[in-house]
């Protein structure tokens, strides 16, 4: 009877510790059609994304900058290193799960551990809370929280100072959504990519990735009262992935337009992916994005 009850323990164990192991709900490379290249015309970024047979990351390209991704033996995202010169991040974990609880910043050229990030999720595996500490510049010290409505998409980001911090005080909503298709995040078909963006020259388009869904409309908001407010539209493929995205950037009023954008991207749906690129012309009249100084050390400069 004791061994019965033993073996029944054992296989409770076995099952419990799988089932922690197992990726959750979007946080998997289920989407049918994986982003393989996207550029817009705004700021004059690309990014292209080679994946491994897994359909995980393994080698990106940042408007020419190379990232080379590694990962642990449970096949967990464990650092990227940008270019030749020992810029890399860490990805830690502090338990089973295949959802990062810290992330370590190093800059050789810039004395070495430079920031340190520690992420907080819900039930369902949603990123809540993310503190950064800024280990050059304390007074960006902050906390980011992450609210979700029914349809797990992202209803707002607010940033608090924290720790030491003051740029954040008194607290900006840095993200604001209100509206989303119905159609799989075309950016977030594997759960790595928001993680690998962070400290790199798309970290503002990261909010964007944590949706199921695109969104549609949103703004944006910085220190100093800065607040973009972008409409947009989306065309799909047959798979419903978004293969152009065109938007309008007005300000805070939402009524005066400041200028447009189109982004355009390739999937692993693509027979010719990798000769399908196309290059836009970057826009004459760019929008100048708020940029916090030594806020972010991007890797990708």
């Amino acid at each position: 009877m004791k061994t019965v009850q033993l073996l029944t323990l054992l296989l409770l164990h076995i099952i419990l510790f799988a089932a922690s192991c197992t990726k959750d709900t979007y946080n998997v490379p289920n989407a049918k059609c994986l982003v393989a290249h996207t550029e817009e015309d705004l700021y004059g970024t690309s990014l292209d994304i080679t994946y491994n047979q897994k359909g995980n990351p393994v080698l990106l390209n940042f408007s020419g900058f190379p990232a080379i991704v590694l990962y642990d033996s449970k096949g967990r995202l464990s650092k990227v290193n940008f270019g030749s010169a020992g810029v890399h991040i860490d990805y830690l974990y502090n338990n089973n799960t295949f959802l990062p609880s810290i992330l370590k910043y190093y800059r050789p050229d810039q004395g070495g551990l430079i920031s340190i990030d520690n992420f907080y999720y819900n039930s369902s595996g949603q990123l809540i809370k993310r503190e950064t500490n800024n280990l050059l510049h304390a007074s960006y010290n902050c906390a980011q929280k992450f609210d979700y409505n029914n349809k797990g998409n992202l209803k707002k980001v607010t940033i608090t100072s924290q720790n030491g911090g003051s740029v954040f005080n008194p607290a900006v909503v840095a993200f604001e959504a209100t509206r989303y298709d119905n159609n799989y995040n075309f950016m977030s078909g594997n759960q790595w990519i928001k993680y690998l963006l962070l400290y790199s020259n798309l970290e503002d388009y990261t909010y964007l990735l944590f949706s199921v869904n695109n969104a549609m409309d949103w703004q944006w908001g910085y220190p100093g009262g800065d607040i973009y407010k972008v409409v947009s539209t989306l065309k799909y493929n047959a798979d419903g992935f978004a293969i152009l995205v065109t938007g309008h950037y007005f300000d805070a009023d939402g009524i005066t337009k400041l200028t447009s954008f189109t982004r355009i991207n390739t999937s692993t749906c693509d027979s010719t992916a990798s000769n399908a690129k196309q290059k836009l012309p970057v826009a004459e009249s760019r929008l100048m994005q708020p940029k916090l100084k030594g806020a972010t050390h991007n890797t990708n400069q």
